[in-house]
């Protein structure tokens, strides 16, 4: 059957019946190259019916990608073999199970042997136990099912052995010192070195969660206060995450849960919400009684059974190393009749030292640095070097002289018409203004700013026919940003008002260096 059929123009005689069979030729044409498929993609280009290869293929089809892709015989055979490949990893598997289940039944076995050797009844139960899973894991023939029940033999193998170490607890991610609920233990810092306190729920996290509490209240009971017991808090699964350290005080009962108070020793890897945790404790004893004799300092020894000499000098009242401190001390003549010091008869002048006035104070108090600053002080204290050099920063005064503009060029009007940095950091006591030219009229006005802020709560301005700010009628006032300027802060001055033929203006800063 023909795919486009087009009328023959008969004759040209007629123009109107030739135009109007190539026309509908035209559109016949259009048509059927709309319903044909496009080699360039060009839409449509979509089957609206079957395709009928008539027993030919379809060359160079691409492996299938998408799910709605045709699939090759390669492709097919590919899978095929990667499916007797698993078919043969699942037998190797299977084999592999089975030695697992019984190595896994031998771990339970011993384990629970362990866990209760002296209760014969409690280690033939186990024995039946593990002996009852590693027949139903030989006799399970679907690959996954066994590997599941290896891994679950296994991991109650191990389960009883860390329960018989010490209580599950589950950790909650939460700092607050409050209750963390069923089960569950918190520390009070995220960082692990940094935890001083835990958090720990009354019910353990161990099968039908058993209340602890009555054990877990009495971890800080004993009477060495600096060590009451040993704490080690290890992630099940993952025992390279732990906290080790040691509980330092009584433990609170919050009725419901407990808070720990500890010190850190040492820690490894992190604990993650919801992660299981196996916690052990290690009572440290109580302090022993004193022995006989306990305390005493025997003479053969010269002190030297002093536990801290530093301490026992304080004590002594007598303070500390080769130069031995005495406060109050009073020499009398009772004190030595018979020595010497420095040749001298302490007999003859034993109430007071040549040069010392009777009655001074041997150490007196160091003075303060406002008294050090102030130079009035009339009381005896002593200068330490800092103090020596405070006195002598807080009495001399730096100046700071600023040229703003020339000598021979009138000033005008404008802001940071001068920029610097502080070279050290000052105390302002003063801000002076002067002028080689004065103003004939008008009052020249300027501020002064550390990082844009102004340091004066008064501008600094000279008067008309005045060379100084010194005679203003308006006298500056230092406030603001002022008057404590950082080193190395960022200085402009503003003149804001010019005045008239004004030149040579200069600004000075007076202050001490900090």
């Amino acid at each position: 059957m023909a795919k486009l059929t087009l009328a023959d123009v008969v004759t040209f005689i007629s123009d109107v019946a030739a135009k109007l069979t190539i026309s509908q030729n035209n559109d016949l044409v259009e048509a059927a190259l709309e319903n044909t498929l496009s080699r360039d993609g060009t839409s449509p280009n979509a089957m609206s019916a079957n395709l009928d290869m008539n027993s030919f293929r379809i060359l160079n089809h691409p492996n299938p990608v998408a799910d709605s892709d045709v699939a090759t015989k390669g492709s097919i055979a590919a899978q095929v073999t990667a499916a007797e490949l698993a078919e043969t990893n699942a037998e190797t598997a299977e084999t592999n199970a089975a030695a697992s289940a019984a190595a896994a039944a031998s771990d339970a076995a011993a384990a629970a042997a362990d866990e209760v050797n002296t209760d014969a009844d409690a280690t033939a139960t186990a024995a039946d136990v593990v002996s009852t899973n590693a027949d139903v894991v030989s006799t399970n023939a679907d690959v996954v099912s066994t590997n599941a029940d290896v891994v679950t033999a296994a991991a109650s193998a191990a389960d009883a052995v860390v329960q018989a170490a010490g209580f599950r607890f589950d950790f909650d991610s939460s700092t607050s010192m409050a209750d963390p609920g069923t089960g569950d233990i918190r520390l009070n810092n995220a960082t692990l070195a940094s935890v001083t306190a835990i958090a720990i729920d009354a019910l353990s996290a161990d099968a039908g969660n058993p209340d602890v509490s009555a054990f877990t209240s009495v971890w800080g009971a004993s009477t060495t206060t600096a060590n009451r017991a040993q704490l080690v808090i290890r992630k099940i699964g993952a025992p390279a995450s732990f906290w080790v350290g040691k509980i330092t005080a009584a433990v609170t009962d919050n009725t419901g849960w407990l808070q720990l108070t500890v010190t850190h020793i040492v820690s490894n890897g992190s604990f993650s919400n919801t992660d299981n945790l196996i916690v052990h404790h290690a009572l440290t004893g109580d302090t022993g009684a004193a022995g006989a004799g306990s305390g005493d300092l025997l003479a053969a020894n010269n002190l030297s059974d002093v536990d801290t000499a530093a301490t026992a000098a304080t004590n002594l009242g007598v303070g500390t190393g080769d130069s031995p401190t005495f406060t109050g001390l009073v020499l009398s003549a009772d004190l030595v009749t018979t020595s010497t010091v420095d040749s001298r008869d302490i007999a003859t002048d034993g109430t007071k030292l040549d040069g010392v006035s009777s009655g001074a104070e041997v150490n007196p108090a160091p003075i303060s640095q406002a008294d050090a600053e102030a130079g009035t002080a009339t009381a005896e204290e002593t200068f330490t070097a800092q103090r020596v050099a405070q006195a002598i920063a807080a009495l001399v005064l730096v100046p700071l002289v600023i040229a703003v503009g020339d000598e021979t060029t009138a000033i005008t009007t404008g802001t940071a018409k001068v920029t610097f940095r502080m070279p050290f950091a000052m105390t302002l006591t003063a801000v002076k203004a002067s002028l080689t030219t004065t103003s004939s009229s008008g009052n020249p006005t300027v501020d002064i700013n550390e990082a844009g802020a102004t340091i004066l709560t008064t501008k600094l301005s000279i008067d008309a026919s005045e060379t100084t700010s010194a005679t203003a009628a308006t006298a500056v006032v230092i406030g603001g940003a002022g008057p404590a300027l950082a080193a190395d802060a960022e200085m402009t001055i503003d003149i804001d008002i010019a005045g008239t033929g004004a030149k040579g203006l200069k600004v000075t800063l007076i202050g001490t260096v900090d």
